[in-house]
């Protein structure tokens, strides 16, 4: 059971039935009547409610309007700048445990959505996968693999596919650039392209390609990032 105060903060949400093992529900404000929806036993919400309840307290904060108090709860502050925010559920690796999605809501701007954050479940219990910030931001592709985005400075930008294993994410493939030195001693940045993870980047698995191939595969994966209707 969860304490009154939740149950009011859920009373009256809208529950639909997107495509198998997938549903969204909009993080209310709260409501004094009527009784929790989309929380029974069967509905898979029930192990995270804590969780949603803490997104809920941060986005419905006046003292989250820079991302503060979000940020000191160890939540993703990038929901500070969001007109709309939610979860889904989503069993992303097929093993019968559904994910808890929180998520950007009512946007077909592909950089505005953004995958907030990603629970799983170990022995019962919410576990943090990912945690979006501004030079770190996650994405939900249409295969149900993970796009990562991050910084490291001008020079320096990761783009990576992952996929969930276990309790944390993996790297599929990336492209990434890097400075590099010329014979002349002048820098210029250098794009690549690399299948798995490697510990250093540029490593033995890098390949260097062209700038042109590099915005080609960056536009193809922001193709399929995609968010529940």
């Amino acid at each position: 059971d969860y304490d009154s105060a939740v149950a009011r903060r859920f009373a009256g949400m809208e529950e639909s039935s997107l495509s198998l093992n997938w549903t969204q529900v909009e993080i209310p404000f709260p409501s004094e009547a009527g009784e929790t929806a989309g929380a029974d036993e069967g509905s898979g919400v029930v192990p995270y409610l804590e969780v949603i309840d803490q997104y809920w307290i941060a986005y419905d904060s006046g003292n989250n309007k820079d991302g503060g108090y979000a940020w000191e709860n160890g939540l993703s502050e990038m929901m500070a700048y969001s007109s709309g925010v939610g979860y889904a559920l989503k069993d992303l690796d097929g093993n019968g445990v559904q994910e808890l999605l929180i998520e950007v809501m009512g946007t077909e701007d592909f950089s505005n959505q953004n995958l907030y954050a990603l629970y799983t479940l170990v022995d019962g219990e919410p576990v943090n996968v990912a945690t979006s910030s501004a030079r770190m931001r996650y994405y939900l592709l249409d295969d149900n693999t993970i796009l990562y985005e991050g910084s490291g400075g001008a020079s320096y930008t990761y783009i990576t596919v992952q996929r969930l294993a276990g309790s944390a994410l993996e790297d599929v493939n990336m492209i990434f650039t890097n400075m590099e030195t010329a014979a002349d001693g002048s820098f210029y940045t250098g794009y690549y392209y690399q299948e798995g993870h490697s510990d250093e980047l540029p490593s033995e698995k890098s390949v260097m390609i062209s700038a042109e191939e590099f915005d080609a595969r960056l536009q193809q994966l922001e193709n399929r990032i995609c968010v529940p209707e």
